[in-house]
């Protein structure tokens, strides 16, 4: 997760963790994640943005 000028906010390579926005100002965040199938070796990227409202 991305803050407006492109500063790492939250990272993680677990699914389990997730981001929920503690510690964050009210604002558009980007997010960006890759995920490899370990079956087929396939990488998959996906972005997009989350506003986050307090």
């Amino acid at each position: 997760v991305y803050d407006r000028w492109g500063g790492v906010v939250y990272e993680s390579r677990s699914p389990t963790p997730a981001w929920d926005g503690s510690g964050a100002s009210a604002g558009v965040y980007t997010y960006k994640i890759l995920v490899e199938n370990t079956l087929t070796g396939e990488h998959i990227e996906r972005f997009g943005d989350v506003v986050l409202v307090r």
